[in-house]
Formats: C-alpha cells, sequence, structure tokens
C-alpha cells in the first residue's frame, strides 16, 4: 500500500475534518500529495476509471496525472498550485482514454505544519462533464433562437407570464411602426389593440390545454391603421416544466391579401377573355397519349361530351388529312425541345364542315429534361380565314379597278386629241362648204359631226369617272346648299319640263362635296330625263339616319325600270332605255355607284316599268 494511501486511511479514522469534508461530494477521483515529495502524489482508482483508463495501463510518469490534464489548463494548474497553496479549487479539463474531454471539478484542503509550512494537500474530483456539455448546447441554443429572433421575417415578441414584452425583434417594430423603446416592458394587449385583448388563450396554454394558439386577426398600428395579421402564440417551460414566457408571432398578412385579390382579378379576367374569345384549354400527357378537353374544346370540334375517345390518336383522326401529318411534326419538334408549338390547321366537322384552328402550347418537363404533357390553348378564327381571302379578293380587286382607271383616263386623253381634230375639221367643211354640199353629203358631214360630238361627251365622262376617286377630303357638307346648287345648274331642263323637286330639311354630312352633288345631279337629271311624255316630273327626296351614316332617297312618276336591267344600269356604258329619244352615254350612275362605295355605301333601285323609279344610296361616313 502506498504509504500516503495509509496515511489518508488512518487521518479519516482519526480526523472527522477530513471525513467530513469527504462525505460532504459525490467523489470521482481521490488525490492525496505530499508536498514535501510532491513527485509521489496518491490518486485512487475511481479517478482512472472516470477518465476510462484502466488502472495498470494509466500513463506512468513522476506526475501521471499531469500528463492528461488539456494542454491548455497545464500552466494554469501549476501556477494555482504554486502560487494558492492556500486550498485551490479549479475547474480543470482533462484527456479522456477516448480522445474526448473530460471536465473535473477540483477542491482541495491543505494541512500545514505548526509553523505553517504546507504538508499535505487532500483533493477531491467530481467529473461535471454532462453539465458543461448541456451549458455549451444551451448556449448554441441561445445564441440559435436569438439569430432567430432578430433576423425572422416574422415579427416576434418574447412576452412575461403577466403580458409585459421582454423582447422584441426588429420585424415586429416595422410591421407596427414602433421602435424598440417604446415596447419593451409595455403590456402586448395594449400595444397591438385589435381583437387581441378578447382572446384569452394564455389560461389554454398555462393548463396545457392547447400547444400552441394560431388566428387571423386585425391589429392596430402606431398610426392607428387597421392591418391583418397572422398572430401564432406558445409558452415556453423551464427542464421541470414550470412556465417561463410567451413567444409571440405575427405575419403581415396585408401584401399576401393584396397579391391574393390581384390573383383573384386576373383569374376573373382571364376566365372572361376565355369566355369572350371562346378559347379551348387543352392537355396532352406525352406517355399515356391521354387528353383532357374544356367545354369550348368539345365546341371547337364539334363534339358532343362523352363521345369522343380522350387521346391522341383520336384528335388527329379529327384533323384534315392533308394537315395531319404536319401538326404531328410540329409536335415532335416541340417535344425534343427544337421549336415552340404554335400552329394553324383544318379540322373537319362529323357534317363535312371544314374549320381553321390555332393552337398554341407549353411543354411542362421533369427535372431532368424529359417532356412530361403539352398545357394547351385553341380557338376558332375560320371567320378570320375568311377575312383573309375576302381582303386578299378585294385587294385584287382594287388593284384591277385602278388599273382599269388608268387605262380609263390613258384611253379617254388619248383619243380626245384626234377626236377634237376630227370634230373642228368637220365643222370648217359644213361651215365652208354646205351650199355646195348635196343632201347626201350634208346628212353625211353632219352625222360625222353629231358622232364626234358624242364621243367627246363619253370621253368626258370617262375623265370625270378616273378623277373620282383622286385627291378627296372629307368634310361637312350641307345637302339642302347641295340640292340647290344642283337645281341651278338645271334650272333651263326644270323650266322647260316643269318639273317639280320637293325635299324637307337634309342633314349635314362628312362627305365629299362635289362628288355628293355629282351624285344627285345624275339622279335627278335621269329623273327629269326618263319622264313620261305626257306628265311633269315629280321628284322627291328624302332621308333617314342609319347607324354609322345617312340613308337617302330620290323617287320620280318616270317611266320605270324592268326588273331585267335594274341590276345592269350600274355598270359603265349599260343603258336601261336604248330608245334614240333618251340621250345619254351609260356613265351617269356608274357615275353614282362610285361615289356611293367612296362615301362606304351602296347604292339600288326600286322599280316598275310605267310606275316610277326610287334610287336609294348609303353614306356612311360617321365612324
Amino acid at each position: 500500500m502506498h504509504y500516503l494511501e495509509k496515511e489518508l486511511s488512518e487521518l479519516i479514522q482519526k480526523d472527522d475534518t477530513t471525513l467530513n469534508f469527504l462525505n460532504g461530494h459525490i467523489i470521482d477521483g481521490l488525490l492525496y500529495w505530499d508536498l514535501e515529495r510532491p513527485e509521489e502524489p496518491w490518486i485512487d482508482e475511481q479517478f482512472w476509471k472516470t477518465l476510462g483508463y484502466d488502472v495498470k495501463t494509466r500513463p506512468d510518469a513522476r506526475l501521471p496525472w499531469l500528463d492528461i490534464i488539456h494542454p491548455d489548463d497545464v500552466i494554469v494548474v501549476t501556477k494555482n498550485f504554486q502560487e494558492e497553496h492556500s486550498s485551490p479549487n479549479q475547474t480543470v479539463r482533462y484527456i479522456h482514454q477516448n480522445s474526448s474531454i473530460s471536465w473535473l471539478k477540483c477542491k482541495s484542503v491543505i494541512t500545514k505544519s505548526k509553523q505553517g509550512k504546507p504538508t499535505r494537500l487532500l483533493g477531491i474530483h467530481i467529473d461535471i462533464t454532462q453539465e458543461k456539455q448541456a451549458e455549451t448546447k444551451l448556449k448554441i441554443s441561445e445564441a440559435q433562437f436569438k439569430s432567430s429572433f432578430d433576423h425572422s421575417p416574422l415579427g416576434m415578441t418574447v412576452n412575461s407570464l403577466d403580458g409585459k414584452i421582454l423582447e422584441v425583434n426588429e420585424r415586429f417594430c416595422q410591421i407596427l411602426g414602433y421602435n424598440k423603446n417604446e415596447l419593451i416592458n409595455e403590456h402586448f394587449a395594449g400595444m397591438v389593440g385589435g381583437d387581441y385583448s378578447s382572446l384569452g388563450y394564455e389560461d389554454d396554454l398555462l393548463d396545457r390545454k392547447i400547444n400552441y394558439y394560431s388566428a387571423e386577426l386585425e391589429f392596430s398600428t402606431r398610426s392607428e391603421k387597421k392591418i391583418s395579421v397572422l398572430f401564432n402564440a406558445s409558452l415556453v417551460r423551464n427542464g421541470d416544466g414550470d412556465p417561463m414566457h410567451f413567444i409571440a408571432q405575427i405575419e403581415d398578412l396585408t401584401e399576401s391579401r393584396l397579391a391574393d385579390e390581384e390573383i383573384t382579378r386576373l383569374a376573373e379576367r382571364l376566365v372572361l377573355a376565355k369566355e369572350a374569345a371562346r378559347i379551348g384549354i387543352w392537355e396532352l400527357e406525352i406517355e399515356t397519349k391521354n387528353l383532357i378537353w374544356d367545354d369550348h374544346m368539345h365546341e371547337m370540334y364539334g363534339v358532343q361530351q362523352g363521345s369522343f375517345h380522350y387521346n391522341y390518336n383520336s384528335w388527329l383522326n379529327l384533323l384534315h388529312p392533308d394537315d395531319a401529318p404536319g401538326v404531328k411534326d410540329k409536335i415532335q419538334l416541340a417535344i425534343e425541345g427544337k421549336q415552340e408549338f404554335k400552329t394553324e390547321f383544318r379540322i373537319v366537322w362529323s357534317d363535312a364542315t371544314t374549320r381553321y384552328i390555332h393552337a398554341a402550347a407549353i411543354v411542362r418537363r421533369d427535372y431532368t429534361g424529359r417532356a412530361i404533357n403539352f398545357i394547351g390553348s385553341s380557338w376558332d378564327i375560320t371567320e378570320n380565314k375568311k377575312t383573309e381571302r375576302s381582303l386578299s379578293r378585294m385587294a385584287t380587286l382594287e388593284s384591277k379597278r385602278k388599273e382599269m382607271e388608268q387605262f380609263a383616263y390613258i384611253t379617254s386623253h388619248d383619243l380626245r386629241e384626234p377626236l377634237l381634230t376630227i370634230k373642228n375639221f368637220v365643222q370648217l367643211l359644213i361651215e365652208d362648204n354646205s351650199d355646195k354640199f348635196s343632201e347626201e353629203s350634208k346628212y353625211i358631214s353632219n352625222s360625222i359631226l353629231n358622232a364626234s360630238i358624242r364621243m367627246e361627251t363619253l370621253i368626258l365622262g370617262l375623265l370625270d369617272y378616273s378623277r373620282l376617286s383622286k385627291q378627296r377630303k372629307l368634310a361637312l357638307v350641307n345637302i339642302n346648299d347641295i340640292l340647290k346648287d344642283v337645281m341651278s345648274d338645271l334650272d333651263s331642263l326644270i323650266s322647260k319640263t316643269d318639273a317639280l323637286i320637293d325635299y324637307d330639311k337634309l342633314p349635314v354630312i362628312n362627305g365629299y362635296e362635289v362628288e355628293l352633288k355629282l351624285l344627285f345631279q345624275n339622279l335627278i337629271h335621269n329623273a327629269i330625263k326618263f319622264t313620261k311624255s305626257d306628265t311633269a316630273p315629280v321628284i322627291n327626296i328624302n332621308c333617314s339616319k342609319i347607324e354609322d351614316g345617312y340613308k337617302f332617297s330620290v323617287s320620280d312618276n318616270g317611266i320605270g325600270i324592268s326588273p331585267l336591267n335594274q341590276e345592269k344600269i350600274f355598270a359603265m356604258f349599260r343603258r336601261a332605255h336604248n330608245d334614240a329619244k333618251y340621250e345619254g352615254t351609260g356613265i351617269g350612275l356608274a357615275h353614282a355607284k362610285k361615289i356611293a362605295e367612296i362615301h362606304n355605301g351602296e347604292i339600288w333601285v326600286s322599280s316598275r316599268e310605267g310606275g316610277g323609279s326610287k334610287f336609294y344610296f348609303t353614306i356612311l361616313t360617321d365612324s
């Protein structure tokens, strides 16, 4: 037995102080040290077991326990021992046999000689490793909580059990418009106002009836503005289960509510737009080839719900045979990611009707890039296609019309020069030689002169027709003034035939003044010209307001027009009456038709032979 061990045993038996010192602690290691011979301390087996060492294999050195003290603590331990021979108490880190750190609290008493010199040191070791680990974890946990608390996107407070704010984060201050100093030690209920004061959730948490509380509430900000928040509260207890404090969280729902409202509005608009445009929505699963259609898709394809096999091949069968291959190719290119899916194609209904469809879709893919499905929209563009064809035909007709106008202008202009020469020579010939002409020569020369005059009139009519579409500018035109000018120009003819022209007050319209005057002049002149030989002409002019403009009518009591000729009379050089007593070129009503058309209107006639005629035309320039 080590002499110190024997000495300690005897000391315990006869010294109550030593015995009481040892009995007052749970000992995880015992040290008895001869300070006069410090190289030979005695350490019990429990010390080594506490640190995981076998007594037989423990470090073998002059002061063996010093070898397993943590390097950072060796100097401190040595210094304390040298400077404090009174009763050094300290916490020391030791290297456990498994290389981990063990924390031992060291307490000791020192025995001194009669001269006051330290002779013995009795020390005990208490293992506090678990307490230190728990303390470290607690510090880490507190640091983590503080970091989460300070940087949380939610407003947070720590409240005492009586409802006072102990701690508050920056986000809480931002939401309610306070600074921290204004909130600390204030009652939570008094600061947030609104719905909070009547909740009473605290008692339920304290009585363990609930683990946490959550509700959407209305809080008041510092400026007394009401805001919607998501409120959460929980109770924190200590290790013994005793209540410590409340944790409160608030999330400002203002922006999310506004976002939800905006999403709802956009969704409603999208639905309205979809309904208004008759847009069909569809999905195609690429692996299964299954289709999903909404109601508009059934309507668009002329298919009753439930009567269609909702798969890829059944859909292809509805496509026009000439278009299906191209559509398949575009779908495959979209699956491969080489181009987006956007196309137009024809479908054939069960009644053989052909419709035109525009389709577009996006391809959804998984995280590997593999195509999963198409989500697309389609709409019927049949009417658009009809309009395109009509516009194309109109463009072609307009081009041909311009070519004809140019041809008419050039032809009439080039014809007029030699015609005037012929007319002038014939007039000179008649004037200088009429007394020398035989009756037959007079007849021939007069026939040539009359023919050249008629030809000149015809050419002038062609020139007027070709000029109708040039250099027009809309202006306000008083139709009453137009009729006064026309009646003044036709005064001689009106007086000669005793014609009666009647009209009420007529409107002021947007139009082309020169052309409108020519239109009324042609219709009134024809009404006077094609009258019955024994009847004075009676002409009535009326007007009514219609959408985008006006409808005019010019009626007479003349000889009328047969049904066979009513469609032909508006064509160039076509006359309803070829009787020689009714002179004319067949251009006047062609003029009238063109003038109505350049006013976005049309002209037509209602008539019967012997019963007069009524010409209608529209002027649509209000829009």
